[in-house]
């Protein structure tokens, strides 16, 4: 990704960085074990930034370099760069299963930190976004208020929401399926809206959700490793406005997000007001706020945030279950046949029918695989010094759990890149589950996880079935595939905009 900070700027962030690196650089304490596998093209005071500068996707970028560093590197499934100069400079890398599973679940109580995030987490975010906030005792409180609105038998009680969402989009697919795109978005933006604000949007044009897309795609900019000059010096952040323009822009970025989170609240308490309100997050947050102890500007990030992730995430697994239709039909006609065989031409799918679904489960899971809608994870802080196969990991470390490269460990997953359902079933699907908890890491790990993890699971269920019991999915006759590769570059990423042909089912029956 590129860095858009002016000549002088760069200029003036390097003299400061050279002046007074050695000065204030951390001593590394000595250690018998060595550091993990590194790339060997380190410049001192700098380390590994250049390697990560102007990268397109990151993700793609820290596998591609892993891959090709030898056997040391591959046998314990971790790499160490260097990316900056700052606290959190020392980055692990972790790239396979078993390395997931013995440092994220195994030791969490070590690895559930985050590092420090200067432009998405205290610019735009005014340390108010709960999946990068410290692990302390607010990340506790906002954990806690979360799993009461968001666990498994709560999530339950949303299933008519989502229902009700996936037929309309059925109807929209039905009516316009070439603005297929903007109908997932509709459906993903709309499940959490209702959970969170009690309120419907009409269209994609709704202006929550445009302000919605436009906030979480800046942000997500942002966040990506190397994004900023700042995020691996932090000696810039001390530099005036005036010099760097990127401080001008994350507060714009601040300023919008209050906009559209205080529009969304303003609603919800009008509506209390006249009594019209039915139960919502928003309003339960609204109601208990004082006990909880959140000042109000925390109330709206914790409720706007979950309507920015849960729609973003939904909206990236859904559009992606198209493009890998239109380039593997195979596994698009089985789970035909399973929603025919359980459910028959005359409804719709229902969560009732989620037992005998185990296909369209399994395609969930393996569009989490596949193409995670978080393909880098959000990066972990190392709160003590470890070590891991012979390798020493210091204290202080950031931790990219990278998500596509785990995706693609050939230890669990050998066709990594093959769109294959069936993986998860019988004993190859024990197998998996017995590598990773899920299956998968899309939902992050183990005390960090996404606590909307049960409502986004339900989502995918409902909409994967519902589309397999009414649509055919495939390319558009006599034009090329869409490339599966063609993704966005942030922090969140989805399918660039492809073409698909969607035909209703049962007219492609009577032809």
């Amino acid at each position: 990704m590129a860095v858009d900070l002016p000549l002088s700027t760069l200029a003036l962030g390097a003299v400061l960085i050279l002046a007074l690196g050695l000065a204030l650089r951390p001593r590394r304490a000595r250690f018998a074990a060595p550091l993990p596998p590194a790339p060997k093209t380190s410049i001192p005071l700098i380390g590994h930034t250049l390697m990560m500068s102007g990268v397109r996707w990151a993700w793609v970028s820290f596998y591609e370099i892993w891959k090709s560093m030898g056997e040391e590197a591959c046998r314990s499934g971790i790499m160490y760069m260097r990316l900056g100069n700052g606290p959190n400079a020392d980055t692990i890398i972790v790239n396979t299963c078993k390395a997931t599973q013995d440092l994220l679940e195994k030791k969490s109580g070590l690895y559930s930190d985050r590092p420090r995030m200067i432009v998405p987490q205290e610019y735009i975010s005014n340390n108010r976004r709960m999946v990068l906030t410290r692990y302390n005792d607010r990340w506790r409180q906002l954990r806690k208020f979360l799993h009461t609105q968001l666990h498994d038998k709560l999530a339950s009680t949303y299933e008519p929401v989502q229902d009700l969402e996936a037929k309309a989009l059925a109807l929209s697919f039905l009516e316009d399926p070439e603005h297929f795109a903007d109908h997932i978005q509709l459906f993903s933006s709309n499940v959490i809206l209702q959970i969170a604000y009690a309120r419907r949007a009409r269209d994609v044009n709704d202006k929550a959700i445009r302000m919605m897309i436009y906030s979480i795609e800046n942000w997500s900019l942002e966040a990506l490793p190397g994004a900023r000059l700042v995020a691996d010096f932090p000696i810039l952040d001390y530099l005036p406005a005036f010099i760097s323009p990127w401080k001008k822009n994350a507060i714009r970025l601040h300023k919008l997000e209050l906009e559209l989170f205080n529009t969304l609240t303003g609603g919800v308490r009008r509506k209390m007001a006249a009594g019209e309100l039915p139960e919502c997050l928003m309003r339960h947050l609204l109601e208990n706020q004082k006990s909880y102890g959140f000042d109000d500007e925390l109330v709206q990030y914790t409720a706007g945030t979950l309507f920015e992730a849960g729609s973003d995430t939904t909206t990236s697994l859904t559009t992606s279950l198209v493009l890998a239709a239109t380039n593997n039909n195979e596994f698009w006609k089985k789970a035909k046949e399973e929603v025919d065989r359980v459910v028959g031409p005359d409804r719709m799918p229902t969560f009732a029918d989620s037992d005998d679904l185990p296909y369209i489960v399994a395609i969930g899971k393996e569009l989490q695989r596949w193409r995670p809608a978080v393909p880098a994870a959000v990066p972990h802080a190392l709160t003590e010094d470890d070590e891991y196969m012979g390798f020493h990991l210091p204290k202080g470390s950031t931790v990219i759990c990278n998500t596509w490269a785990i995706g693609r460990d050939k230890v669990v997953f050998p066709d990594g890149e093959t769109f294959r359902p069936e993986r998860y079933l019988g004993e190859e699907g024990k197998k998996i589950a017995s590598a990773l908890n899920k299956g998968h890491t899309g939902f992050g790990f183990a005390r960090r996880i996404c606590p909307g993890l049960h409502v986004a699971e339900r989502s995918l269920l409902i909409v994967i079935a519902t589309l397999a019991w009414g649509f055919e999915l495939g390319p558009k006759a006599n034009e090329p595939r869409p490339d599966v590769f063609n993704f966005s570059e942030g922090f969140v990423s989805r399918a660039n905009p492809f073409r698909a042909e969607i035909t209703l089912a049962m007219l492609v029956a009577l032809v």
